[in-house]
This record gives structure tokens, C-alpha cells and sequence, in this order.
């Protein structure tokens, strides 16, 4: 038995150089990988906050202070601001189109079965209908609110990344 034993050590003490060799590669590769996909994911959450932050410009218009019905009444009294908040919100449409696969699935359905409606379409161009600004006022601050509380889940998500 004593025999058997050093023979194996000797056998494992004359490949162990090759054993480290090839446990040093693989390590370096898993580490490299794992930094790659942290890398990846690191600029997908960025390509997010983009995304985010284009379809936060255009919702900054909205009046921040107004409660809905000061907004509505806002809205129908004033014919000016009205149309320049449904053609700022027509941003949103193309940004669907540009950002889809960075935006979070909630947005891209309240675009689709909110604002959508909100507006005739034809031959690219968008046509806000009449009577629809309470409509207009419910989506923009359903909007607003979606988009603090996805800029919470996107910060904290990003800075689990950096950890």
C-alpha cells in the first residue's frame, strides 16, 4: 500500500504543473466572462436610463405643482397649451418605435392602449380629438407616476451592478 501511495504522489507531483496551468486558465476565463456580462448588463441598465430619461423630457411639459382638475381645467381653458402638450406627446409615438427594446413593458402598453386612442391617425400625422383632455390629463400622470417608480427599480437595479 505504501508503495501504491507514493507512486501517486509522485505521479500527482509531476503533472500538478500542468493541473495549475490549466486551473489558472480556467480561471482567468470565468472571471473574464463574469466581467463581460456585468459589463453588458451594466450598459443595458445605461441604455435603459436613455431611454428613460428621453421619454421623461417629454412628459417634463406636464405642470408638476396642479392637481388633475387644475391640470383639466388648465387644458380646456388655455387652447395653446393644449395643443402643445398633444404635440409633444406625439414624441412619445416615434420614441415607442426608436427605444422599444429599451423601455420596460409597462410604458410601451400605456403608449399603446392609452395615448394611442387619443389621437386620429392618418397618413403620419397625429390628430388629438376633441373633448379627450381628460383622457390626455389621466395618461400623463399615470405616465408620470410609472416612470418614478420605474427610475427607482432602474437606480437601484444600476447600482447593484457597481457593487
Amino acid at each position: 500500500m505504501s508503495e501504491f501511495l507514493a507512486r501517486l504522489f509522485d505521479f500527482l507531483e509531476a503533472i500538478a504543473p500542468s493541473i495549475t496551468a490549466v486551473l489558472a486558465v480556467w480561471l482567468g476565463w470565468w472571471l473574464g466572462r463574469r466581467s463581460y456580462i456585468r459589463q453588458l448588463s451594466v450598459e443595458h441598465v445605461q441604455r435603459k436610463f436613455g431611454a428613460f430619461r428621453e421619454i421623461k423630457s417629454v412628459l417634463d411639459l406636464f405642470p408638476q405643482d396642479l392637481t388633475r382638475d387644475q391640470l383639466l381645467e388648465k387644458m380646456n381653458s388655455d387652447a395653446a397649451f393644449r395643443n402643445r402638450v398633444s404635440e409633444r406627446l406625439v414624441r412619445l409615438f416615434g420614441l415607442r418605435n426608436e427605444l422599444v427594446p429599451y423601455l420596460e413593458a409597462e410604458l410601451v402598453t400605456l403608449i399603446d392602449s392609452k395615448l394611442r386612442p387619443l389621437y386620429y391617425i392618418e397618413g403620419g400625422t397625429f390628430t388629438f380629438k376633441d373633448g379627450e383632455c381628460g383622457n390626455l390629463v389621466d395618461f400623463a400622470q399615470k405616465m408620470i407616476g410609472t416612470l418614478r417608480s420605474l427610475e427607482k427599480n432602474l437606480t437601484e437595479k444600476y447600482e447593484s451592478y457597481l457593487r
